[in-house]
Parts: structure tokens; sequence; C-alpha cells
């Protein structure tokens, strides 16, 4: 796995990020290789499994098998972390919040782009944010853009944010460079005593 090597190739570095997120597609999740290859590679590149992080969206949850749902248990058992991504554009049920233990949620981009224009996408927003409260479960907010999405998300509680108002997407090289200079960093907003944390 090129995450793991790449975790390996910044740790060597003096470069020690908490947590390498893996987005992992529905047809991953199915190859009948899939834990066996993670597990191989964390061994290989000598990878702690608190470090890694999956991220399945709620669609290739919902069409997990409980074959595929024992495979992702297993592997958070191991210490993975598992988090859902685009919270909110897949089946719209809630039933695999029962189903998975998720150490984080985070909120797709499309309720993000108008938490600051409509009301309704604002207090759904705020709802989301309320119910990873209840789980215990932290919150990202993905697609942030401008200064005033961020401002919304801080004061509605929420404490992890990613998107363009951070950073556009990076390659290792950029990345390293970033990290180098500990650009990952809590945000602080002018007019806001809370910190917004980029992920």
């Amino acid at each position: 796995m090129k995450v793991c090597r790449q975790t390996r190739v910044w740790q060597d570095g003096g470069i020690d990020p908490p947590l390498v997120a893996i987005n992992v597609s529905a047809i991953q999740c199915k190859r009948p290789e899939f834990e066996q290859d993670i597990v191989a590679s964390l061994a290989r590149w000598q990878i702690a499994p608190e470090r890694i992080k999956l991220e399945l969206t709620e669609s290739t949850l919902m069409e997990a098998t409980q074959h595929h749902c024992d495979i992702i248990a297993r592997l958070r058992a191991l210490g993975l972390k598992l988090a859902i991504d685009d919270f909110g554009t897949g089946y719209s049920s809630l039933s695999y919040l029962t189903n998975f233990p998720v150490d984080r949620i985070k909120i797709a981009q499309e309720l993000i782009f108008q938490c600051t224009t409509e009301i309704r996408h604002a207090r759904v927003d705020r709802a989301a944010i309320r119910l990873a409260e209840e789980l215990d479960t932290d919150l990202i907010a993905e697609g942030v853009e401008n200064a005033e999405q961020a401002r919304f998300l801080l004061s509605a509680g929420c404490e992890f944010a990613q998107g363009y108002f951070f950073s556009r997407p990076l390659d290792a090289a950029q990345a390293t460079t970033l990290l180098r200079e500990s650009f990952i960093s809590p945000l602080v907003l002018p007019e806001n005593p809370k910190t917004l944390v980029v992920d």
C-alpha cells in the first residue's frame, strides 16, 4: 500500500503525521485479499495500525455483506480508525451507525456548500454535528471554501474541517513541504476564540 510506504518515508524523515487517511471504495472492500493486503503492508512498513484511518462512503457501508462487516470489524480491532465519508449523500440510512464502531463522520461538501446561505442546509449541518456529539464521535466538515463557512461551523460546534479554504489537493512532495513547515495546524479565525483543526 502506497499510504503505508509514504508514512514510513515521512517517519524516517523526521515527520510524524498522527493520522493518515485511506479512501476505500466498494470494489476494494469486496476484494478477497483486502484485509490481508492491509495487514501485510502495515507489517512490511512497520506502521502502527492506529496511524491509519479507513474512509468508506455511506454507499460502501450499506452495500457491505456480513463478511465484509466482519473484515472491517477485525481491522478496527487491530487499531485502525474508521470514518464515514460523504455523510448525508448515500442511502440516507443511519443503521450503519449502529453496526459499525465509527471514529469519525465526515459531512459531505454538498451539505456544507450552502450552510451560510440556505437556512435548511445550516439546520441539517447543526443536526449532524449534534448527532456526532451524541455518538461521541469526531466530525469533519468537507468542502470548506471560505472563512464564512469556517466561522459557521465553529459556532455550530464543529472542530475539524477540510477544503480549499485550507489547501488544494497536494501530491506527496507538496504535502511533505507543508508538514515540515507545520502548516497543518489549528486555525484561529478573526473574532472567534475557538479553533478549527485542519484535517
